[in-house]
């Protein structure tokens, strides 16, 4: 299984850390728009955005924000 698989398996199950979906975002071609403080803005280039605040634990209202823009659920 792939890293980016793997990754998208703890994006289902909502144990993802800040950093992971960052690495998530970036394999999956998103990219940074912005950055203010420890806020990230990410982009898919089809305006879709994503939020995230810190690098270590996500709150859950972004993980859900997550799952919505990259699983379609």
């Amino acid at each position: 299984m792939s890293r980016t698989a793997k990754l998208i398996v703890k994006l289902r199950s909502g144990r993802l850390t800040g950093a992971e979906l960052v690495t998530l975002l970036g394999k999956l071609g998103w990219r940074q728009m912005r950055q203010s403080g420890s806020h990230q803005t990410w982009s898919n280039g089809e305006r879709i955005l994503i939020v995230i605040a810190g690098r270590m634990n996500l709150k859950p209202y972004q993980i859900k924000e997550a799952q919505k823009a990259l699983l379609g659920g």
